[in-house]
């Protein structure tokens, strides 16, 4: 005779809290270098939400800031080579001068770029991640430290690889990249949706009021 226990009248639990073991990039020693990198960046892109429900909170800065470099100093380097040859395309008017010219400056560009780019992606990880957290506490969904939003932050920048596309991709990345990181701050600190939605929008308009103040700067320097 079969026997029934209380969970077949019942029905099924609640789904057990999955285990805080991620992301694979920094557990890359056992699967290699480039798989671990891919296989983050398509978990963070496509299944942002069990991503960052399972990464770890609170081990080091290293690990996620240098794949925070990885993929920021890319998406920096692919929008300066869409930029010179869209830029090319835009002008054909251009004199043969004018085409050696920048035929010339474009390895200077590009070197500049890539030395350049590794700084900018951290200050830019830096400063978000700062903005995002002050935000976050000030909203009252910051349940863990700022570690965990540093990670957060690091971790959605793989949305930069839809630079490749050419003029959609940088709006789509910055789009897909605002969606991480609220994706991010809901399932990394527990926070309500809504807080974590407010604190992303807390980030954008830093980053505008700092654009127009920067512009107010540079036309007041002008006029002097």
């Amino acid at each position: 005779m079969q026997e029934f226990r209380n969970e077949d009248l019942e029905g099924p639990g609640p789904s057990p809290v999955q285990e805080r073991t991620g992301p694979a990039w920094e557990s890359r020693n056992g699967v290699g270098l480039v798989h671990a990198l891919l296989v983050t960046l398509q978990g963070s892109m496509l299944g942002p939400t069990r991503f960052f429900r399972t990464m770890r909170r609170d081990s080091g800065f290293f690990d996620p800031l240098v794949y925070a470099i990885i993929f920021g100093s890319l998406s920096i380097v692919i929008s300066v080579v869409w930029e010179l040859a869209l830029s090319a395309a835009r002008n054909p008017l251009l004199d043969s001068a004018a085409s050696g010219e920048l035929l010339r400056m474009g390895p200077v560009l590009y070197g500049l770029t890539i030395i350049l780019s590794p700084i900018a992606a951290t200050v830019l990880v830096l400063v978000t991640s700062l903005i995002l957290h002050v935000a976050l506490l000030v909203l009252g969904g910051a349940n863990h430290g700022f570690r965990t939003s540093f990670r957060v932050v690091c971790y959605s920048q793989g949305a930069g690889m839809l630079n490749l596309v050419p003029y959609l991709g940088a709006f789509v990345g910055s789009i897909w990249n605002l969606v991480l990181l609220a994706v991010g701050l809901r399932e990394s600190h527990q926070a309500p949706a809504w807080k974590a939605v407010l604190a992303v929008l807390a980030l954008v308009a830093a980053w505008l009021g700092l654009v127009v103040v920067l512009g107010l700067l540079v036309v007041a320097a002008g006029l002097l």
